[in-house]
């Protein structure tokens, strides 16, 4: 689904037709008070507000084998700009996410969620500390050795700032997880 993203860019998910089918797919969007200057005609903001996502979350309905799954592919807020500069939009687009998945949790406690994507942002930063504080998503990239815990390589830098976040219903499936290594 196409966004408000001036360079282009928008978030989505590749499925395999044989085990999994799309229920739903939307557009997560929100309005907040930070000046953004994002400007999207698809956003239905009050006055004195703006979009908080330039990309906003694609919210996916699936179900895979038969099981329903809900998963919000992320691209948040880059620090371009500064890392100072951007923390609150990264800080209010994770508390958004934290809200839909606790609404979602509060109908279902043991529903399948999934957030994934470029967080744009360390995997113990407080945008992902909001992600995981009330307990609703685990991190399960904490589970990769620290030497292998890395998805971007920047300058020379190994850098996380990728992630994938599950309801505890998943964590208590998981089987394994790795990362692969392809910046």
């Amino acid at each position: 689904l196409e966004s408000a993203d001036v360079r282009g860019i928008d978030v989505a998910l590749l499925v395999d037709p044989a085990r999994v089918a799309v229920t739903s797919a939307e557009l997560a969007r929100a309005c907040t008070a930070l000046n953004t200057g994002i400007v999207d005609a698809a956003s239905d903001c009050a006055a004195g507000e703006w979009p908080l996502y330039s990309r906003p979350p694609l919210a996916v309905g699936l179900t895979v084998d038969g099981e329903p799954l809900l998963v919000f592919v992320m691209h948040m807020k880059s620090k371009r700009g500064g890392a100072i500069e951007t923390a609150p939009r990264r800080l209010a687009q994770a508390a958004h996410i934290a809200e839909l998945v606790a609404a979602e949790l509060a109908v279902n406690p043991e529903a399948g969620v999934l957030v994934l994507g470029d967080l744009n942002d360390y995997d113990l930063s407080p945008p992902l500390q909001v992600l995981t504080a009330n307990g609703h998503l685990v991190n399960v990239l904490q589970q990769v050795p620290a030497a292998q815990r890395y998805s971007y390589n920047f300058g020379g830098v190994s850098q996380l700032i990728d992630g994938i976040l599950v309801s505890p219903a998943l964590a208590a499936r998981l089987a394994e997880v790795t990362i692969q290594h392809v910046n």
